[in-house]
């Protein structure tokens, strides 16, 4: 299930435009997007959505910080928590699992962004998922328990790239993954806790 929509009798209009941006950028690229729709979605018309962001590129970077703002909420409230290694480890690949059921739209933006070398997002992305990629290695670099030798941001990056495929991949999600919950705690404990001693 998404994030709920917005009540457009309560919301901001700036908020209720960067929601219905991010599910239009998702869904037709930058290029393809329309103001006029995004606007439309809304009930209003182009020139007020021009009124909250001047131009295709302000509203984009919106979206986009936006996103990953809520990304960055989601795994702070994670490592916030007490308790040992492999517990916290499964907080954080839990909260990320939420986080892409609750935000449909970030893995197509994130996905368009890597595929197009010449989108208007590359910098956006650099400045927003660099930074807290980084944090997040620093989190599990600074973490007692983790496996000796780990290739750590290799590591988080299949993790984080298994959750996204499997978020986006709609009707193959069974056939691609199998039935049932998703397996990203195991993996991410596989790769990043230490082996079990034989019994």
């Amino acid at each position: 299930m998404g994030r709920p929509r917005l009540n457009p009798t309560q919301a901001p209009t700036r908020a209720r435009l960067i929601e219905a941006a991010a599910g239009v950028f998702a869904r037709d690229g930058f290029a393809g997007a329309a103001l006029a729709e995004i606007a439309a979605q809304v009930g209003i018309r182009r020139p007020s959505l021009l009124y909250h962001f001047a131009t295709k590129e302000e509203l984009y970077a919106a979206v986009i910080r936006d996103v990953f703002g809520r990304l960055d909420a989601a795994l702070q409230q994670a490592f916030s928590l007490d308790g040992e290694f492999a517990l916290r480890l499964e907080a954080v690949t839990r909260g990320y699992l939420r986080f892409l059921k609750q935000e449909p739209t970030f893995g197509p933006l994130l996905l368009r962004e890597l595929l197009d070398d010449e989108g208007p997002g590359q910098d956006l992305i650099r400045e927003e998922l660099l930074p807290l990629l980084d944090t997040v290695e620093a989190f599990f670099r600074s973490a007692p328990g983790l496996r000796p030798s780990t290739p750590i941001r290799d590591s988080l990056l299949a993790i984080a790239a298994s959750g996204l495929l499997r978020s986006i991949s709609g009707g193959l999600r069974d056939s691609l993954w199998g039935p049932g919950p998703s397996q990203l705690p195991a993996l991410a404990a596989s790769l990043l806790l230490p082996p079990e001693p034989p019994s």
